[in-house]
């Protein structure tokens, strides 16, 4: 029997339109990661780009990255390759998720956190949220007490 999934079996809304409708709730992006994620879930690193506005503009899934420390090394070349595009990225946003099947957030994913939001902060990229699924969904930054980076809603 399968196990329960915390991305998959969640209820969705419909899902935002890239480049037309904000991603700026942490339930709204974890609809997209569901979408995005295999089912049943596999070891793989996603990440969505967001402009300036928090409006999809890429979802990049990388199957295979078993190792805790992916994140950083897809982040990492993400961030150059857009780097290499643009000098200056000021506003745009990324969120991610790392899916460890079976496993769970790690003591070490505080660190990944630190080091990831470094990583995107020299760029001019901020890394709103990184969710870790595994037997449960949890946000590192959760684990260091640091307040969630969702923008306001915009003044209608």
């Amino acid at each position: 029997m399968p196990l329960p999934c915390p991305l998959h079996d969640r209820h969705q809304r419909p899902l935002p339109r890239a480049r037309v409708d904000r991603i700026d709730t942490c339930d709204v992006a974890l609809d997209v990661l569901a979408h995005a994620a295999d089912c049943p879930l596999v070891p793989q690193t996603i990440v969505v780009g967001l402009d300036d506005r928090h409006r999809g503009r890429s979802i990049h899934v990388i199957a295979g990255t078993l190792h805790p420390d992916a994140l950083l090394d897809v982040l990492d070349h993400l961030l150059v390759a857009r780097r290499r595009r643009s000098p200056r990225n000021d506003g745009e946003a990324v969120l991610a998720a790392t899916v460890r099947p079976g496993g769970d957030v790690l003591r070490s994913d505080v660190d990944r956190w630190l080091e990831a939001s470094r990583l995107t902060d020299e760029v001019g990229v901020e890394l709103l949220e990184w969710f870790v699924v595994g037997r449960r969904l949890v946000c590192p930054r959760d684990l260091l007490g640091e307040r969630p980076r969702w923008p306001r809603p915009l003044a209608s």
